[in-house]
């Protein structure tokens, strides 16, 4: 005689029971009613593997085990609802194309230097479909690179709640040169201006959790030492009290900077592409942009160099994504 089952694997061991001892439904039932083979495999012990072992170890038919885990799976994934803002569209489908974007740009006039620090968004994430992740915290950062894991991955679609957009409606208003916010995700986007809205309405919240995915990703991942983009303008009237430091490069920076109506004409695209050696060269002197504060408190975004002669020049330097085009912008349709 088969043994009657005891808790605590009360529901697996009585499947076993049934399974063994011939019984059509669980010992409780009535003899001659049908196995409730789907409510068997929604059970809690069979969805969390207890049953398995118990299957294992015993002499099972291999029919009624793999039609049991059938029914588990077949029951886990078709009753069981995906977390709120979860998506069933992967982010990484394995392209090199970007995937996910947001972007923080444009706004009210900016100065030439600035012009190019952020001519690809004064702040940026994005997500290619590789997993690669790139993220600008603000204009004049370190560009950072991470690799997404298949968990990152998925808890970035539920934190932005892709899944929700569709239902998302971007406020109309807008501020004074104020700055936008722009979201992509494959071909579906979203956008409005950075300011002006509820923080508890739903684009309030995708802001928010923007910013905090972004903040985040910068914090933890690495930072990038690829090509970098530079700008060099004239000092015609020096008010930074930073010694300058040596220009670094073979070429001579006189011919490369901006004259003042040369900056004032500037526009986002026209800047100066560093490789390979000259790339580092720049990296280590662009640490003295931060090395000061002007006046009011308002930090430095560039460094101060000079020639041979003992000109001056303001150099802007900003990292390179692997992907942008020969004039420095990405191509169009990444945001």
């Amino acid at each position: 005689m088969v043994p009657r089952p005891e808790p605590p694997f009360a529901v697996a061991d009585q499947l076993v029971y049934a399974i063994r001892a011939g019984v059509p439904c669980f010992p409780e039932t009535a003899p001659d009613c049908e196995p409730d083979w789907l409510s068997l495999g929604r059970a809690p012990a069979v969805q969390y593997g207890a049953v398995i072992p118990r299957l294992l170890a015993r002499s099972v038919s291999p029919h009624a085990a793999v039609l049991l885990l059938a029914l588990a799976a077949c029951s886990s994934s078709s009753s069981t609802p995906p977390p709120d803002g979860a998506t069933a569209a992967g982010i990484c489908d394995g392209s090199a194309a970007v995937r996910l974007a947001i972007q923080v740009s444009g706004g009210g006039p900016a100065l030439p230097g600035n012009t190019m620090l952020s001519e690809n968004g004064w702040r940026f994430l994005l997500v290619d479909g590789t997993c690669t992740v790139w993220v600008l915290k603000a204009f004049g950062d370190a560009l950072v690179r991470e690799a997404l894991s298949a968990d990152a991955e998925a808890q970035l679609a539920t934190a932005l709640k892709l899944s929700t957009w569709d239902r998302i409606a971007p406020p109309t208003g807008s501020c004074p040169d104020a700055a936008g916010l722009s979201f992509r995700f494959d071909e579906q986007r979203l956008s409005s201006s950075s300011c002006d809205f509820a923080r508890d309405s739903p684009w309030g919240q995708l802001a928010a959790a923007a910013d905090e995915q972004l903040d985040g990703f910068a914090a933890a991942g690495e930072v990038w030492a690829g090509d970098l983009r530079y700008l060099v303008l004239q000092e015609s009237t020096p008010t930074d009290s930073r010694p300058p430091v040596a220009w670094p490069l073979d070429t001579a920076v006189e011919p490369l900077a901006l004259d003042a109506d040369q900056a004032f004409g500037y526009r986002a695209g026209g800047s100066l592409r560093a490789t390979g050696d000259e790339a580092a060269k720049l990296r280590v002197i662009r640490t003295t942009a931060a090395a000061a504060t002007a006046t009011y408190g308002v930090p430095y975004d560039f460094t101060r160099v000079m020639d041979a002669r003992g000109g001056t020049y303001q150099l802007y330097i900003r990292d390179a994504l692997p992907f942008e085009q020969d004039n420095g912008l990405v191509p169009p349709g990444v945001f």
